[in-house]
Protein backbone atom coordinates (compact mmCIF):
# COMPACT_ATOMS: atom_id res chain seq x y z
CA UNK A 1 0.00 0.00 0.00
CA UNK A 2 1.04 3.39 -0.92
CA UNK A 3 1.75 6.29 1.70
CA UNK A 4 -1.15 8.58 0.20
CA UNK A 5 0.58 11.64 2.02
CA UNK A 6 3.69 11.37 -0.87
CA UNK A 7 3.52 11.16 -4.56
CA UNK A 8 2.48 7.84 -5.70
CA UNK A 9 0.89 6.32 -9.02
CA UNK A 10 -2.15 4.39 -9.10
CA UNK A 11 -2.65 2.26 -12.73
CA UNK A 12 -6.70 1.25 -13.69
CA UNK A 13 -5.50 -1.63 -16.23
CA UNK A 14 -8.39 -2.44 -18.94
CA UNK A 15 -7.60 -6.11 -18.41
CA UNK A 16 -5.42 -8.75 -17.64
CA UNK A 17 -3.16 -8.07 -20.57
CA UNK A 18 -2.48 -5.03 -19.40
CA UNK A 19 -1.96 -5.84 -15.74
CA UNK A 20 0.34 -8.40 -17.11
CA UNK A 21 2.79 -5.22 -18.40
CA UNK A 22 2.23 -3.76 -15.11
CA UNK A 23 3.48 -6.22 -13.33
CA UNK A 24 6.45 -6.70 -15.87
CA UNK A 25 6.94 -2.59 -15.41
CA UNK A 26 7.24 -3.17 -12.13
CA UNK A 27 9.83 -6.09 -12.00
CA UNK A 28 12.63 -3.08 -12.64
CA UNK A 29 15.04 -3.01 -10.16
CA UNK A 30 15.03 0.61 -10.39
CA UNK A 31 11.31 1.67 -10.16
CA UNK A 32 9.96 1.59 -6.50
CA UNK A 33 6.85 -0.84 -5.88
CA UNK A 34 6.26 1.05 -3.23
CA UNK A 35 5.00 4.01 -4.72
CA UNK A 36 2.60 2.18 -7.21
CA UNK A 37 -0.42 0.32 -6.64
CA UNK A 38 -2.03 -1.21 -9.25
CA UNK A 39 -5.89 -1.54 -8.98
CA UNK A 40 -7.82 -4.47 -10.16
CA UNK A 41 -8.31 -4.91 -13.90
CA UNK A 42 -11.97 -3.58 -15.06
CA UNK A 43 -12.98 -5.82 -18.13
CA UNK A 44 -13.22 -3.08 -20.87
CA UNK A 45 -12.14 0.73 -21.50
CA UNK A 46 -15.57 1.84 -20.41
CA UNK A 47 -15.44 0.17 -17.42
CA UNK A 48 -11.97 2.28 -16.98
CA UNK A 49 -13.34 5.38 -17.86
CA UNK A 50 -16.58 5.03 -15.44
CA UNK A 51 -14.53 3.59 -12.55
CA UNK A 52 -12.12 6.56 -12.89
CA UNK A 53 -15.07 8.60 -12.61
CA UNK A 54 -17.37 7.40 -10.28
CA UNK A 55 -14.70 6.15 -7.68
CA UNK A 56 -11.57 8.03 -8.40
CA UNK A 57 -12.19 11.68 -9.38
CA UNK A 58 -13.22 12.54 -5.33
CA UNK A 59 -9.90 10.49 -4.10
CA UNK A 60 -7.47 12.46 -6.41
CA UNK A 61 -8.87 16.09 -5.00
CA UNK A 62 -8.43 14.52 -1.47
CA UNK A 63 -5.32 13.27 -1.90
CA UNK A 64 -3.01 15.82 -3.77
CA UNK A 65 -0.43 13.44 -4.59
CA UNK A 66 -1.63 11.14 -6.42
CA UNK A 67 -1.33 10.67 -10.03
CA UNK A 68 -3.18 8.02 -12.06
CA UNK A 69 -2.80 5.68 -15.12
CA UNK A 70 -5.54 4.63 -17.10
CA UNK A 71 -4.36 1.90 -18.94
CA UNK A 72 -6.40 0.98 -21.80
CA UNK A 73 -6.49 -1.28 -25.47
CA UNK A 74 -6.80 1.75 -28.29
CA UNK A 75 -8.59 -1.04 -30.55
CA UNK A 76 -7.53 0.80 -33.56
CA UNK A 77 -9.95 3.72 -32.29
CA UNK A 78 -8.05 6.93 -32.83
CA UNK A 79 -10.97 9.00 -30.96
CA UNK A 80 -10.62 6.32 -27.76
CA UNK A 81 -8.01 8.75 -26.70
CA UNK A 82 -10.88 12.04 -26.62
CA UNK A 83 -13.52 10.03 -25.29
CA UNK A 84 -11.16 8.90 -22.07
CA UNK A 85 -9.69 12.70 -21.74
CA UNK A 86 -13.33 14.05 -21.91
CA UNK A 87 -13.88 12.40 -18.16
CA UNK A 88 -10.99 13.65 -16.58
CA UNK A 89 -11.77 17.30 -14.82
CA UNK A 90 -9.29 20.20 -15.98
CA UNK A 91 -7.56 20.17 -12.31
CA UNK A 92 -6.59 16.70 -12.83
CA UNK A 93 -5.16 16.23 -16.15
CA UNK A 94 -1.87 17.34 -14.84
CA UNK A 95 -1.88 14.31 -12.67
CA UNK A 96 -3.79 11.66 -15.42
CA UNK A 97 -2.12 10.02 -18.16
CA UNK A 98 -4.05 7.84 -20.62
CA UNK A 99 -1.72 5.25 -22.16
CA UNK A 100 -2.66 1.67 -24.15
CA UNK A 101 -1.46 -0.33 -26.98
CA UNK A 102 -2.83 1.17 -30.37
CA UNK A 103 -4.67 -2.34 -30.87
CA UNK A 104 -3.88 -4.53 -27.66
CA UNK A 105 -1.14 -5.74 -26.10
CA UNK A 106 -1.12 -9.50 -27.63
CA UNK A 107 0.20 -7.77 -31.05
CA UNK A 108 2.81 -5.90 -29.52
CA UNK A 109 4.18 -9.80 -27.93
CA UNK A 110 3.53 -11.40 -31.04
CA UNK A 111 5.91 -8.68 -33.04
CA UNK A 112 8.44 -8.61 -30.81
CA UNK A 113 8.45 -11.69 -29.47
CA UNK A 114 8.37 -11.09 -25.91
CA UNK A 115 6.11 -11.94 -23.12
CA UNK A 116 3.99 -8.76 -22.18
CA UNK A 117 5.67 -8.76 -18.87
CA UNK A 118 9.04 -8.71 -20.72
CA UNK A 119 7.70 -5.74 -22.46
CA UNK A 120 6.76 -4.17 -19.61
CA UNK A 121 10.03 -4.19 -17.92
CA UNK A 122 11.39 -2.90 -21.30
CA UNK A 123 9.22 -0.01 -21.18
CA UNK A 124 10.46 0.54 -17.64
CA UNK A 125 14.16 0.39 -18.50
CA UNK A 126 13.69 2.93 -21.10
CA UNK A 127 11.85 5.13 -18.71
CA UNK A 128 15.09 4.80 -16.45
CA UNK A 129 17.35 5.07 -18.94
CA UNK A 130 15.67 7.66 -21.48
CA UNK A 131 16.50 5.71 -24.23
CA UNK A 132 12.87 4.91 -26.67
CA UNK A 133 13.55 1.94 -28.63
CA UNK A 134 10.25 0.28 -27.74
CA UNK A 135 8.34 3.47 -27.19
CA UNK A 136 8.92 4.60 -30.69
CA UNK A 137 7.00 0.72 -32.05
CA UNK A 138 4.00 1.58 -34.15
CA UNK A 139 1.89 0.22 -31.48
CA UNK A 140 3.11 2.50 -28.46
CA UNK A 141 4.36 5.65 -30.48
CA UNK A 142 1.34 7.13 -29.93
CA UNK A 143 1.62 7.32 -26.22
CA UNK A 144 5.04 9.64 -26.34
CA UNK A 145 3.06 12.61 -25.12
CA UNK A 146 1.62 11.42 -22.10
CA UNK A 147 5.41 9.53 -21.75
CA UNK A 148 7.01 12.43 -21.45
CA UNK A 149 4.37 14.37 -19.29
CA UNK A 150 4.56 11.33 -17.20
CA UNK A 151 8.60 11.23 -16.64
CA UNK A 152 8.44 14.65 -15.88
CA UNK A 153 5.79 14.48 -13.48
CA UNK A 154 7.62 11.50 -11.80
CA UNK A 155 11.21 10.69 -12.11
CA UNK A 156 11.72 11.89 -8.80
CA UNK A 157 9.76 9.57 -6.93
CA UNK A 158 9.29 6.80 -9.22
CA UNK A 159 13.02 5.76 -9.79
CA UNK A 160 15.32 4.69 -7.41
CA UNK A 161 18.71 5.78 -7.59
Amino acid sequence: MVNRERPHLFILPEDKEDNNLVDGFLLHPRIDPKQIQTLPFSRGWTNVRDEFEKDHIGEMRKWRERRMILLIDFDRREDRFTEMIRVVPEDLRERTFIFGASHEPEEIRRDTGRSVEEIGESLADECVSGSLDLWNHPMIAHNRPEFDRLCRSMREFLILR
